[in-house]
Formats: C-alpha cells, sequence, structure tokens
C-alpha cells in the first residue's frame, strides 16, 4: 500500500512537473495576452476619440465596436484556453470539438435572424452610415435616430411614434443629414409672367435670403434657380435649390417659400390655382334623333 501511494505521489509530481506547469503557463499567458488585449483596445479607443472629437455620437459608435471586440476575443481566448486545458488533464477533445460543432450549427439555424442582425449592426456602426442624430429613411421608416446598437435601431418619426427596426431589415439607408442638407422650393406661377423677369425676382430675394440675420447663418450657399421646373396643367414651376446645414432645411425651406409668396405678390407675378377648361362637340345624329323623336 506504502509503495503505491509513493508511485502515485511519484507520478502526481512528475505531473504536475509537466503537464500540470503548462496549465498554469497556459493560464498565466492568457491572462497576460488578455490584459495586453485590452490595454491596447483601451489606447485605440482613445486616441481615436482625440482625434476625431468627442462627440457623444462618435463616442457611442466607438464604445459599442469596442465592446463587440471584447467579448469577441474573450469568447475565442476562452475557447482556445479550455481547449488546451482539457487537453494536459488527458481529456480528448475531438469529439467535444464535434459536438460543440453540431451544437453550433443547430443553434445558428435557430439564431439566424440574430445573427444576421448583430453582423449588420456592426458594420454600420463600423462604416459609420449614420449614428444618433441623424434624420434617415431605412426599411420603409423614416424619423430621427435616437438611439442604436448592435441589434436595433432607433428611429422617432415626425409625428412622435418611435420604431424599432432590426438591422438584418436595413437594405437601403438614406441619411437625410450627413455633412449638409439640401431644401428644395418650387413654385408655380402664372403663364403670362414673363420667365426671365420671374427668375430674377426668385433669385433676387434668394440673395436677400441668404443675407438674411437669422436664416442666412443656417445656408452654406446663396440658394440658386436652375429654371423652369415643369410646365403644369395651370402653371409654370420654378424650382429653388440650396445647401443648408444639417438638420436646418426644413425651417428654412417653409420661411423661404413665405417670403417668395410675399415677393412674387408685390411684383404682380400671379400664382395661379388650377383651372380647366371644357369643351362639348355636339354629336348631328344624336341630335337629329332626339330633334324627330320630340317632333313625333
Amino acid at each position: 500500500m506504502k509503495e503505491q501511494l509513493i508511485q502515485y505521489g511519484e507520478a502526481l509530481a512528475k505531473w504536475a512537473e509537466t503537464n500540470g506547469a503548462a496549465m498554469v503557463i497556459i493560464l498565466v499567458a492568457a491572462w497576460i495576452a488578455n490584459k495586453v488585449f485590452r490595454f491596447m483596445l483601451r489606447r485605440f479607443t482613445d486616441l481615436m476619440k482625440q482625434r476625431y472629437g468627442e462627440s457623444r455620437e462618435f463616442a457611442v459608435r466607438i464604445d459599442t465596436l469596442a465592446s463587440v471586440l471584447r467579448f469577441t476575443w474573450l469568447t475565442v481566448l476562452f475557447a482556445v484556453v479550455l481547449a488546451m486545458e482539457l487537453d494536459k488533464v488527458g481529456v480528448a477533445i475531438g469529439p467535444l470539438v464535434a459536438g460543440a460543432g453540431v451544437v453550433g450549427l443547430a443553434v445558428g439555424f435557430g439564431a439566424q435572424s440574430l445573427v444576421k442582425d448583430v453582423i449588420t449592426g456592426f458594420f454600420i456602426l463600423l462604416e459609420n452610415h449614420y449614428g444618433v442624430g441623424d434624420v434617415v429613411n431605412i426599411a420603409g421608416t423614416g424619423g430621427l435616430v435616437e438611439a442604436m446598437n448592435l441589434r436595433f435601431t432607433t428611429l422617432r418619426d415626425i409625428h412622435g411614434t418611435v420604431h424599432s427596426i432590426p438591422h438584418g431589415e436595413v437594405t437601403t439607408i438614406s441619411n437625410l443629414t450627413r455633412d449638409w442638407s439640401r431644401m428644395v422650393v418650387d413654385i408655380g406661377v402664372d403663364f403670362d409672367a414673363p420667365p426671365d423677369r420671374v427668375m430674377e425676382v426668385l433669385r433676387d430675394e434668394c440673395k436677400r435670403f441668404h443675407e438674411d440675420a437669422e436664416f442666412g447663418p443656417q445656408m452654406l450657399e446663396v440658394p440658386e434657380v436652375p429654371g423652369i421646373q415643369e410646365l403644369g396643367d395651370s402653371a409654370v414651376v420654378y424650382r429653388v435649390m440650396g445647401k443648408t446645414i444639417p438638420m436646418k432645411q426644413w425651417g428654412a425651406t417653409r420661411e423661404l417659400r413665405r417670403r417668395l409668396l410675399i415677393r412674387l405678390g408685390k411684383e404682380g407675378i400671379a400664382i395661379p390655382f388650377p383651372q380647366q377648361t371644357l369643351s362639348f362637340r355636339e354629336n348631328d345624329r344624336l341630335v337629329e334623333a332626339l330633334a324627330g323623336r320630340g317632333g313625333n
């Protein structure tokens, strides 16, 4: 019995000198690797925030991406360390890997939409298609981006309704407030108004609007009048276009439309209402038949 205990002790000591020491080294190496990764990731995020500004939108995007990278790193590190430790204690990891693959496949089929949402959300954040505070149209819904994470984007539309849109449903993104915004005013005037005179009045009022103390700072350029946009049924439609700072296009559009309406009225240029001219052509045979029927 004593000899067996001695043999077990020697075997345990021998294992500790080889596999046991290797297991400890693996754990220490994993701990060091995790510390180094977290330090580098923290330095990277701090550097990006310092370089591109401290805006809340950018900070949220960077922090979200950092959390994704951190979670992915920990998952991979844990799997690698677990496999190496099991190998050192004599557990065959081949069947475990095969079983985990089958389970992962089943889970993957059941969570396809979740995985799609997360992957798409990661690239939306990474490529900076839009952020909190932008006005966008995504998945057939438009509104102000109030919040976003890897799975959902939360929009509030003009009626105040909140929409939570899974990123897996986002196929086309239309950002209305990236860098600058566009204002477009279409205004119809009477056919009798001379086109050159109308355009002269419109351009003069646009110049005054750009020089306005309240709305001028919102404009990035003097609104331009490209010309006649359309010959409508009852009016000649002229288009006015201009660039504004983001989020200011709607207020500027409403104010410029009001000023153009007042100015055209002062200049005696009429803005017509829809009109239709109806003509009737008599059918001679029908008239004769009705006249003959009345004579009888």
